[in-house]
């Protein structure tokens, strides 16, 4: 078994000097005032007491008697000659070092040790703590979602604008991207609304066009004419939270989505950080594309943060003035 380090057993005799007043006291007739150690840490002698009538005794600390080899070191005469004591854990009687010794306690030793070993550890850990608090703060996620006549989303944004809430069904299985959750929708991320899509293509097979929900074959064609309306950028003030209360969109009792309560929440800022419009599909990159492309199929999802910066950098700007105006609009679209 690896010794606990001399220097541990120096520190217990510094920090409780008290405890050895009786043997002081019987060899020199005072009490200890203080005790220091004899810097620079670990040089002979290892540390002293000054007693109160202005005697300093030099002491060293050994674990046991025949620990104690300094007969031949430079100081060692001072020493004897000063008084030097020798303090073990362990008093060998079968050796002669024709000085001094008095004994630490093992069992008070060790009940300190155990208390001083805590909080050594605790200070060691301080600063590892410090950097977990302090670790990397997780970045802000996008999160889009489409705003369309067809399932009645765009007259659900009036009732979400005033309540500043959007839901989701509660039985919609919504994509999000791989190992991601509406769980995950937290405050200060961003959502975008997508609101108004129009576009078409025609049929190799039929000759006729066709609306709604496009290929990526023909999404992603120079050519094709889609476009989205607005863009609608807004803050999330609180993040995702289930609850069916209040009833903030009318659903009728009939169709897919009857009695629907939308329980899957998250609370947004209804002033909006931003607002585009005329946004070409076809002005976008290839990656923007796919991940509005996957939104239109999906109707919510969260996205590449890049995507934003390419809708802004494509879309036209409202008027800062304008924008409540257009929110108004939002729920009227065609």
């Amino acid at each position: 078994m690896k010794e606990i380090p001399e220097l541990t057993l120096q520190k217990y005799i510094l920090n409780n000097f008290n405890e050895f007043n009786d043997d002081i006291i019987r060899l020199f007739n005072s009490p200890i005032i203080s005790a220091f150690p004899n810097y620079p840490e670990d040089r002979f002698p290892d540390i002293f007491f000054k007693l109160e009538n202005g005697k300093t005794i030099p002491i060293e600390v050994e674990w046991k008697t025949r620990k104690f080899d300094h007969y031949d070191h430079d100081d060692f005469p001072k020493f004897k000659n000063n008084d030097g004591l020798v303090m073990v854990a362990v008093k060998e009687d079968d050796v002669n070092l024709g000085l001094e010794q008095i004994t630490v306690d093992l069992d008070k030793f060790e009940k300190w040790y155990l208390e001083y070993s805590k909080q050594l550890v605790k200070d060691e850990l301080k600063d590892l703590r410090k950097l977990l608090k302090t670790k990397k703060k997780r970045q802000p996620r996008l999160w889009v979602t489409l705003l369309t006549k067809k399932g009645g989303a765009l007259k659900h944004f009036e009732p979400a604008l005033q309540y500043e809430t959007w839901g989701i069904q509660k039985n919609y299985k919504v994509a999000t991207g791989k190992g991601t959750r509406l769980e995950e929708i937290q405050k200060d991320d961003l959502i975008v609304f997508l609101a108004g899509l129009h576009g078409s293509y025609k049929s190799k097979k039929t000759g006729k066009l066709v609306f709604g929900r496009y290929s990526m074959t023909e999404w992603g064609k120079a050519t094709f004419n889609g476009k989205f309306d607005y863009a609608c950028v807004f803050r999330v003030s609180e993040g995702y939270y289930e609850n069916n209360e209040p009833k903030i969109w009318k659903t009728g009792s009939k169709g897919k989505w009857k009695d629907e309560l939308y329980p899957h929440r998250f609370k947004f800022n209804k002033n909006p950080l931003l607002i585009m419009s005329n946004l070409r599909v076809k002005d976008l990159s290839v990656s923007t594309k796919s991940e509005l492309q996957n939104v239109v199929y999906t109707n919510f999802r969260m996205c590449d943060p890049k995507i934003l910066v390419d809708i802004m950098h494509n879309a036209d700007q409202v008027n800062v003035k304008n924008y409540y105006e257009t929110l108004n609009k939002l729920p009227h679209l065609k």
